[in-house]
């Protein structure tokens, strides 16, 4: 075997002894060898724009071509859950009310459909105020008895606009109504249906909290800080900062918000309430919306800091590049100067008979001296000039 043989096997055989014993500092050879070409893949092929469902598919492309048959290593890991997602992605959506991207197993559907029907339907009556007051009885007046759905015979609460059973829509008619004791006790359309859409919201947030997204987010941006001193700080924050994300879509609004909200986006109330339902892509609530023109301003800020400050620093550039011209300048002006008051001993004359013939400074080749080998006249081997060093 060859010297070069030898060392690439005493190498693997050194790393299989190391991956046999799981790993060196507590991170295998294999795990940390995968985080980094996840990161290295993922960079160089990242879409600029796209949505959830692309991010999801393009992340476990890279993780699959990164950790085929390794299911314990973070990239594994990382593949292994998103199989998973994905699976629950392409599901069929049963209503439009749906959410734009759903990791929900599907056997969350049916009952899920049922309230966020209800909402949608709920939505609908703010452009009905008066199909929406029908659903009250004010004073003493009788609602009727409960009603059954017309369709499948399940009974309907007082109030509901839709069978949540069926979803046949309920007529308002002599029964089913809700009792009031006066006309300030009707709540308003606008919170009415936001009401339940948030819970909608709520429910998804703590889902999302819970479901494993978070973990392989995290893992995803270990992958990301593989090479970052100190990185682990960075994740937990991270890991911190994905949940207060999730609790942030949890904040109540008022009927000022949700109007003031709806107008930023261009919407009516209406359609935002249905798009914030859905969770379309950038649909906040107040408050996160608030905190994301808060971290772009934030960041527009670290922009302009950044452009103020690489504008000082090419002021500092160009003022001592400046400065060296004037310096060189003056030095220049210097020699020139001192040149001109140099005596001349020809032939080795004066009382110390040193001259540039024995001078150390003195180039033969050009004849020049060296202080003064950028001046355009020369001078005999016997000029003396002051700066005489012997050979």
């Amino acid at each position: 075997m060859g010297f070069w043989d030898s060392l690439s096997k005493g190498i693997n055989d050194f790393v299989e002894s190391l991956n046999s014993n799981g790993s060196v500092n507590n991170v295998s050879f294999t795990d940390l060898s995968q985080r980094r070409q996840f990161n290295e893949l993922y960079q160089a092929n990242q879409p600029l724009v796209a949505t959830q469902a692309d991010i999801l598919a393009y992340s476990k492309r890279v993780a699959e071509t990164v950790a085929v048959n390794t299911p314990d290593t973070t990239v594994g890991q990382i593949y292994t859950e998103l199989c998973r997602f994905e699976e629950y992605s392409k599901k069929e959506k049963p209503h439009i009310s749906c959410l734009n991207f759903c990791l929900m197993d599907k056997s969350m559907c049916e009952e899920c459909m049922a309230r966020r029907i209800k909402a949608m339907n709920a939505i609908t009556l703010i452009e009905n105020p008066q199909e929406y007051r029908n659903q009250f009885v004010v004073g003493n007046g009788t609602g009727g008895a409960a009603i059954k759905c017309s369709l499948c015979g399940a009974p309907v609460p007082a109030g509901s606009t839709v069978c949540e059973y069926c979803g046949t829509t309920v007529e308002f008619g002599g029964g089913n109504k809700i009792h009031v004791e006066s006309e300030a006790d009707i709540p308003n359309v606008v919170m009415a249906a936001y009401e339940l859409v948030q819970a909608e919201v709520d429910r998804l947030s703590d889902y999302l909290s819970g479901c494993g997204i978070v973990d392989v987010l995290t893992k995803m941006y270990e992958c990301f800080m593989v090479d970052i001193e100190g990185n682990g700080q960075y994740i937990a924050n991270y890991r911190q900062n994905m949940y207060a994300a999730y609790q942030l879509k949890k904040k109540p609004m008022t009927y000022s918000q949700i109007n003031s909200t709806a107008q930023k986006y261009g919407l009516d109330i209406s359609s935002y309430l249905i798009a914030y339902l859905t969770q379309e892509p950038d649909i906040y609530n107040a408050t996160e919306y608030a905190a994301n023109e808060q971290a772009i301003k934030l960041n527009e800020e670290a922009k302009q800091r950044r452009a103020e400050q690489n504008r000082r620093l090419e002021e500092i550039k160009q003022r001592a590049m400046q400065s060296k011209k004037e310096i060189d300048a003056i030095v220049t002006q210097s020699r020139q100067r001192s040149m001109s008051n140099y005596g001349y001993n020809g032939g080795g004359g004066g009382s110390s008979r040193k001259c540039c013939g024995t001078c150390a400074n003195y180039i033969d080749s050009i004849n020049k001296c060296s202080y003064e080998s950028e001046l355009s006249f020369t001078r005999n081997a016997n000029d003396f000039c002051g700066k005489y060093t012997s050979r």
